[in-house]
């Protein structure tokens, strides 16, 4: 059966989330694979500043930005662009990107009060598997059509801790926890439940800005699971943080003002992709923000 663009954006609207099989070739996985360890070794001072106590890194902030073919290989793929293309249904953006080198095991969590877009909802997380995924090395895991569960009263959760929503900082910790609990609780209370999703290396899962999705328990510690996700909008779509996530009285620009490019194809027929500049710098885990001028950076 044909691998359909309307396919993936019917299910991705009914399920929240939608599996690409072999969105990218076994080759060019080779390759991104190997670019990434040549940009690793020339940088290794950098890199460790993400890795964990199992030897592995995890959450390398805009990575695509000093490894292009990362970018160019979603911009190669006529099943994603298609695909990303008809949801939007507009040219798609790739807006910024985290790296892992191993599985996040990451809470069950909705992302959108770090990527409120103008309008709300006009994004979307796209995961490109680096490697096969499995319960030992900790797959994606969702809350299928949890993206319809419903919202909580974001204002009401911000005021418990604020009081004064003009208060709000653009990053919080406890509002963020508060904020995901009462999404679960939405969640159990329509009885849905975590289900993972293992998929082979060069799958790509798309899923809805309210999907609440996370990283499954690594049964066998020290595997690695390597992928990449980017964070994907419209073009010219600003996106904004928790302040205007939880008081949506707060003003905001109605587009963009980020540099934006083309990302090179090499297949006319594929919908053309941009890239916005939102840093000049690749981000090791938060602990360590790097220009790109002073990255040896990676030329595959």
């Amino acid at each position: 059966m044909q691998d359909l663009p309307q396919d993936h954006v019917a299910e991705l609207l009914r399920e929240g989330f939608t599996v690409v099989r072999r969105a990218v070739s076994d080759a060019t996985v080779s390759d991104l694979n190997h670019a990434v360890e040549t940009f690793k070794s020339r940088n290794q001072k950098h890199w460790t500043h993400a890795v964990g106590s199992d030897g592995l890194a995890r959450r390398i902030v805009n990575l695509h930005m000093a490894i292009p073919s990362l970018s160019a290989a979603i911009a190669n793929s006529q099943k994603l662009c298609h695909s990303m293309q008809s949801f939007f249904g507009e040219s798609p953006r790739i807006y910024t990107s985290l790296y892992f080198e191993g599985g996040s095991e990451q809470s069950t969590h909705r992302d959108t009060p770090y990527f409120t877009t103008v309008p709300e909802k006009k994004f979307i997380g796209l995961w490109l598997a680096l490697e096969d995924t499995s319960t030992v090395n900790g797959a994606l895991q969702v809350i299928r059509r949890g993206h319809l569960a419903g919202e909580p009263d974001r204002k009401s959760i911000a005021k418990r801790l604020y009081g004064d929503l003009d208060k709000i900082p653009a990053i919080d910790e406890a509002l963020w926890n508060d904020y995901q609990n009462a999404v679960l609780k939405i969640c159990n209370e329509q009885g849905l439940t975590e289900e993972i999703i293992p998929v082979r290396a060069g799958d790509a899962i798309i899923w809805h800005a309210d999907l609440p999705h996370g990283g499954s328990l690594i049964s066998a510690p020290g595997s690695s699971r390597k992928s990449i996700v980017f964070h994907v909008t419209p073009r010219n779509c600003p996106v904004y943080h928790m302040k205007e996530f939880f008081n949506q009285d707060s003003p905001r620009d109605q587009f963009s003002s980020w540099n934006e490019e083309i990302v090179p194809s090499n297949n006319p027929d594929i919908p053309t992709i941009f890239l916005a500049r939102t840093s000049e710098h690749v981000s090791f885990a938060h602990a360590a923000d790097v220009p790109l001028s002073d990255l040896l950076l990676s030329q595959c």
